[in-house]
C-alpha cells in the first residue's frame, strides 16, 4: 500500500542520522552548540531549532495517534480498502506542508547566521 509506505517513511523524518541537517534537530543543536560562540547568531540559530523540534514534536504525535486509529479500523471486518487508505491520505498533504516549513527554517536560517558561521555548522 503506497500510501501506508509513504507514513513509514515520513515518520523517519526526524530521525537522528550522521549527517548535520534540518531535520535531525538534537544533531543540528549540537552543532550550533559546539560549533559557534555565544552571539545573537547562535541565540537566533538556536531559536529556529526550537521551532523545528516543536514541528517534529507535533507532527509525531499527530503520526502516532492517526496510525493508532488506522490500526483499530484495520481490525473491522467492515472496513474497506478505500476507507482506510482515505485516513492514511491526508498525510500525504501534511509531509509537504512539513517539509515546506522546514524549507522556510532552512531560509530564516541563512538570514540569521552569516556564511561563516554556517559553514561551521554544516561542516
Amino acid at each position: 500500500m503506497p500510501v501506508l509506505t509513504t507514513l513509514v517513511i515520513t515518520n523517519l523524518l526526524f530521525r537522528e542520522s550522521s549527517v548535520v541537517g534540518f531535520l535531525d534537530p538534537a544533531m543540528l543543536r549540537a552543532s550550533i552548540e559546539s560549533e559557534l560562540e555565544n552571539s545573537n547568531e547562535k541565540d537566533a540559530a538556536l531559536k529556529l531549532v526550537d521551532d523545528i523540534q516543536k514541528i517534529a514534536n507535533e507532527y509525531e504525535e499527530s503520526l502516532v495517534a492517526s496510525l493508532d486509529a488506522y490500526v483499530r479500523e484495520s481490525r473491522n471486518s467492515e472496513s474497506t480498502a478505500e476507507d482506510l487508505i482515505g485516513m492514511l491520505e491526508p498525510w500525504d498533504h501534511t509531509r509537504r506542508l512539513l517539509l515546506q516549513e522546514v524549507v522556510g527554517i532552512r531560509q530564516a536560517m541563512l538570514d540569521a547566521v552569516s556564511g561563516p558561521a554556517w559553514d561551521q555548522i554544516f561542516s
